[in-house]
């Protein structure tokens, strides 16, 4: 599913790349040696994840976050990203963003999460918690008073939290309330393209396309990070962007204290405040 996905977005993202040298997600003037983005970004949000029983690799089931568990679907993101020239040709970026969601869902099936079953029926109380930073070195191949178009090697760190809590059963009978959590941080390697045309004075069209799939011992998988926007810049240092983020992100793991999977999407518009100089 991921294959198909990621093709689907990623060509499309390369070609509006090279079509109109899309920069960062932020539109900074082509000439800023420094620039910030505060954004809210307002995604549909598609979650699932997998705990495997490590005991006997007894598979865990698919738990929808948002069907089966009754977490918000849609959220505002704060989202913060800085990034400086080093250099005419050089730059280097940050990003950090967030998500935190909590419900309380009655299941209407059973669910095993690693060696526990919540059956049907039970009251189940959820947490799901990430964090996303990432950083990256570009150079900028295309580089003119109008126009911007660079690859970018980058590391993009997500760090998730899930925690379940709800009766549970044996067999067929009740045995009482359990607690089930997984933590895990991820490092993922990402290569992108990103890039800025300027329309008219003030105005700047944008956009970012990030990259990876890999399979080794502990992952199996990839991420998709895709970001298109329209800025004004009302003064020589202030700007206002709307855009649309997409991203997708699949992962199988291997891991000590986490045998399973994870797929997180996002999709939605964003509105930023710029600041470049």
């Amino acid at each position: 599913m991921f294959g198909t996905i990621s093709r689907a977005v990623l060509q499309p993202g390369i070609a509006f790349g090279l079509a109109c040298a899309a920069a960062g997600a932020n539109a900074q003037l082509l000439e800023d040696r420094y620039w910030a983005t505060l954004s809210g970004f307002w995604p549909s949000i598609s979650s699932t994840a997998r705990a495997d029983w490590q005991v006997t690799g007894r598979p865990g089931t698919v738990v929808s976050f948002e069907d089966d568990l009754g977490l918000p679907d849609r959220k505002v993101l704060p989202d913060f990203q800085a990034g400086m020239r080093v250099g005419e040709r050089w730059r280097i970026e940050f990003e950090y963003y967030g998500l935190n969601r909590a419900g309380t869902r009655t299941l209407s099936r059973d669910i095993a999460w690693d060696d526990t079953v919540f059956p049907a029926s039970a009251s189940l109380s959820t947490e799901f918690d990430s964090d996303v930073f990432r950083i990256g070195a570009g150079w900028s191949f295309v580089k003119s008073p109008t126009a911007e178009l660079g690859g970018v090697l980058g590391l993009h760190v997500t760090r998730f939290r899930f925690r379940l809590n709800g009766q549970v059963s044996l067999g067929n009978a009740s045995a009482g309330t359990q607690v089930e959590q997984k933590d895990a941080t991820i490092p993922l390697p990402t290569i992108g393209l990103y890039g800025a045309l300027q329309l008219s004075p003030g105005w700047y069209l944008t956009g970012r396309v990030d990259y990876f799939s890999l399979s080794s011992g502990d992952y199996d998988g990839g991420l998709v990070n895709a970001t298109a926007g329209l800025s004004y810049f009302v003064t020589r240092n202030i700007g206002v962007g709307l855009g649309y983020r997409y991203v997708d992100y699949s992962l199988e793991l291997t891991r000590a204290n986490w045998v399973g999977a994870v797929d997180y999407r996002f999709s939605g518009p964003v509105l930023s405040l710029e600041v470049g100089f």
